[in-house]
């Protein structure tokens, strides 16, 4: 019984992961090729939708990392192929004006700081919550607290020295300090079968 348990369970993620990807891809090919404000509005609403589901349906913390991942990976990838379009001044071959551009890259941006925020959060919780006491959670904590460190650090050097990111200056660093004490939180409390 408990095998046949095992096998659905292992169909389930693997359907995940399917969705998840499949989403994902969906959402880059829709940014770059369907500049519709519908597509748009059901790309962000498909996201948030999956990452709930993802928290929800998800135990093991390394198959919710992993699923959760792909929306943080196509936001950047979008963000990337904006910037360089932008800077490039070849954004006509997105069949959008430069205006329209900046709100898309700034929307993108922010959704790829909360959807790293969201793995990182989910991956912490579930990893005290579901991962052996024997393993060590230093590791990848330390690993989350200097990504935010980093990522902030990052974004601060653009903000002063590039006009995209110059232009969501404050919109940017309130998800990315919300998204770090709230990682912060979740790694220094203790709470559930496991403490640190």
């Amino acid at each position: 019984m408990k095998k046949i348990s095992n096998i659905s369970r292992n169909k389930k993620i693997i359907v995940c992961y399917i969705i998840n990807y499949l989403a994902a891809l969906f959402c880059v090919f829709s940014a770059v090729f369907l500049h519709s404000t519908t597509t748009g509005f059901l790309c962000f609403l498909l996201v948030f939708a999956l990452l709930v589901l993802d928290t929800y349906f998800i135990k093991k913390w390394y198959h919710f990392f992993a699923c959760t991942i792909s929306h943080s990976i196509s936001n950047f990838a979008i963000t990337a192929i904006y910037y360089i379009m932008y800077n490039s001044d070849s954004y006509g071959i997105l069949n959008i004006d430069s205006i329209s551009l900046i709100i898309e890259f700034i929307i993108i941006n922010l959704l790829f700081i909360i959807t790293a925020t969201w793995s990182s959060a989910g991956l912490v919780f579930k990893y005290k919550i579901y991962a052996n006491e024997n393993t060590s959670k230093n590791t990848i904590f330390n690993i989350i607290i200097f990504g935010f460190i980093f990522l902030t650090a990052i974004y601060f050097i653009l903000s002063i020295s590039d006009f995209l990111f110059s232009q969501m200056f404050i919109l940017e660093f309130i998800p990315l300090i919300t998204g770090f004490l709230m990682n912060m939180y979740l790694i220094f409390v203790p709470y559930g079968n496991h403490v640190n």
